[in-house]
């Protein structure tokens, strides 16, 4: 019922009531549909970004790189540049082994 309502009312402001354009200015922030900006892709984003590169169905790139190599830890960096041309730092984890108690 709120959907119908907003419609309406952002129906009446394109007509050009000024009640109703106060009304939709006011509902709009509640009702707008964006993707956030700064949110980090899950893991399951990440295999379909993999997944459509290497099956050649998107454009760009990922990058993975072990900053500290070890057979076990390190620091990992992932860079995703699938998404619409931006690039940005994805996620870094590190991980310790403790190698002196024996």
């Amino acid at each position: 019922m709120s959907l119908i309502y907003y419609n309406m009312v952002r129906q009446m402001s394109r007509r050009g009531d000024p009640v109703a354009t106060v009304l939709f200015n006011t509902l709009q922030p509640f009702f707008r549909r964006r993707p956030p900006t700064t949110a980090e892709p899950t893991a399951k984003q990440l295999e379909k970004d993999i997944h459509g590169l290497l099956y050649g169905t998107k454009d760009g790139e990922i990058i993975i790189k072990n900053e500290t190599p070890r057979a076990k830890g390190g620091v990992h960096e992932v860079i995703d540049n699938v998404r619409s041309g931006r690039t940005a730092v994805k996620g870094t984890v590190e991980e310790s082994v403790d190698e002196g108690k024996k």
